[in-house]
């Protein structure tokens, strides 16, 4: 059974399929799917754990990957590292630093954080299984690239009663007075829950007027879950997180489109934040033939996608 091999020492070598098995104790840690050009990204470095990124090569597609300890890279420890948030992080831009490397060379497929497999021929039989529909999706994202629209309150979410004094006892001669004052802070309450809930509703539907006036320019787009305030660091509630696959000749007027919503006095309940350009993650999808899934070649017990895919979340 043999793997793949490289030339020589040279920072982003090209493989074939062909060669000696992978060395052992090691893993095939794939980055993203993309041209052969594209993959020559001798300045990005990958996990600092692995080795120089390299690219496996298939006909016109390229596999852009890199050996990494397999012990350090195992699903037990993977779950412990990614556990932690500040470790999750750091792979997270580990990770994405490649992708981003290859992107500047021509479109790229992204695959989730943490896909492994046993070894560079593991690797290049998902590749060889999914080729049609890989080559279709760059071509398809060719001169595109992604952005993503978050839309949130333009103020912080009020909580019903936080300004209220501590309501005091009352005597007996002052019950029924105190009642009144009872009802009357029982209705200052109500009154604040359903102003903010009508301020939520129309910011729902402001999010609704951002997407549709973004969607007109974009080739595709997506509808994330919305963060929490755990997730954002705001007390803002987030009421749009979206991602728009932008092409070239459409940016302009997508960012007129921006501006203009943004100068729209009616939208002035709500902010629109707007970041990118991204690698395509939203857009990455290849149905049967997705990263980590059924049908992406033989899959082996050490041949996974351990995180989810995106949701916005790191941008």
């Amino acid at each position: 059974m043999s793997d793949l091999s490289g030339p020589g020492t040279t920072a982003a070598p090209r493989l074939r399929a062909d060669g000696p098995a992978a060395e052992t104790g090691q893993a095939t840690y794939v980055f993203a799917v993309c041209r052969p050009a594209a993959g020559d990204v001798p300045s990005a470095r990958g996990h600092a754990e692995g080795g120089p990124l390299r690219t496996l090569l298939l006909g016109r597609l390229a596999l852009l990957v890199q050996s990494v300890p397999a012990d350090a890279f195992s699903e037990d420890e993977l779950r412990r590292r990614l556990g932690d948030r500040a470790e999750l992080e750091r792979c997270a831009r580990e990770h994405h630093a490649a992708v981003e490397a290859a992107r500047a060379s021509g479109p790229v497929i992204p695959f989730p954080l943490a896909t492994l497999y046993r070894s560079d021929r593991r690797a290049v039989e998902a590749l060889r299984a999914g080729e049609p529909r890989f080559s279709a999706l760059l071509d398809r994202l060719t001169g595109h690239v992604e952005w993503a629209v978050k839309v949130h309150l333009a103020r912080p979410a009020a909580e019903p009663g936080a300004a209220e004094p501590t309501a005091r006892p009352t005597s007996t001669r002052q019950g029924a007075s105190g009642q009144g004052a009872g009802r009357a802070y029982l209705s200052r309450v109500s009154g604040r829950q359903r102003q903010a809930d009508e301020e939520r509703q129309a910011a729902f539907r402001a999010a609704e007027q951002v997407d549709e006036a973004v969607r007109r320019h974009a080739t595709a787009a997506v509808r994330h879950r919305l963060h929490s305030a755990e997730l954002t660091g705001s007390n803002k509630a987030q009421v749009l997180n979206a991602a728009y696959l932008i092409g070239d000749e459409a940016y302009p007027a997508f960012v007129r489109a921006v501006a203009d919503l943004r100068g729209t006095p009616a939208l002035s309940g709500i902010e629109i934040d707007v970041t990118g350009p991204w690698a395509p993650y939203s857009f990455a999808e290849l149905g049967d033939y997705a990263p980590g899934q059924p049908g992406a070649g033989a899959k082996e017990p050490a041949e996974r996608a351990c995180a989810p895919r995106s949701e916005g979340n790191a941008r």
